[in-house]
Formats: structure tokens, C-alpha cells, sequence
């Protein structure tokens, strides 16, 4: 018997095994363990010097910083300092490798 829908997808997404993947659990249609997609698109922005904390669920209504939605979804912010004013491409869509900064991954979603 082949494994549900959902498990065959989720391996084609990367998950080897369906134990990875919390499939019957979704609020608002969101798969929970998974962050939500705010953009497909990275956030471009002169920061001054300081320290952000970058939405790592995708919920937050400040995206891409976080406001505190994520409390009871298992996600936490992510603490990054900008030493020096500069321009920074921070991720939307949340699926980055090089948190919180934009690594293209968008454009494979």
C-alpha cells in the first residue's frame, strides 16, 4: 500500500521519512512545523546600527521582523546585529538557509 498523498509530497519536499513531517496537525491551512510564506520576495532596507529580531514563522504583521506571533508555534525570532548602517535583503519567505538573510530560495517555492 502506498503512503498517503500527503507523505508522498512532503518526501518529494525533502522529508525521508513520514515520522518527519507533523501531516494532520494545520491551522489557518498551514501545515504546523512549517512557516508561512509572508513574501516571495526578500525585504530590502537600510538598517542602522543595532540589534533585529527577524519573524522566523512567517506571522508576524511587522514582517520581516518579528511582533510576537509566533508564541505557541514552536518558532522563535532570530537575534541579528548590524554593526554599521548598510543595506540588507532579509528573507520573506522563510525558507533560507542563511537566516535572516535572502539566499534565493524564493524562487524555488
Amino acid at each position: 500500500m502506498p503512503p498517503p498523498r500527503d507523505v508522498r509530497n512532503s518526501m518529494a519536499k525533502g522529508y525521508t521519512q513520514p515520522r518527519d513531517l507533523i501531516s494532520t496537525i494545520l491551522e489557518g491551512g498551514v501545515l504546523m512545523g512549517q512557516p508561512r510564506i509572508a513574501a516571495k520576495e526578500p525585504s530590502v532596507m537600510s538598517l542602522e546600527p543595532g540589534t533585529y529580531y527577524w519573524c522566523s514563522c512567517g506571522r508576524s504583521r511587522d514582517q520581516p521582523f518579528c511582533d510576537g506571533s509566533h508564541e505557541g508555534t514552536g518558532f522563535e525570532p532570530v537575534e541579528f546585529t548590524v554593526d554599521a548602517k548598510k543595506e540588507v535583503a532579509l528573507c520573506q519567505c522563510k525558507h533560507t538557509k542563511t537566516s535572516p538573510f535572502c539566499d534565493g530560495t524564493h524562487q524555488t517555492l
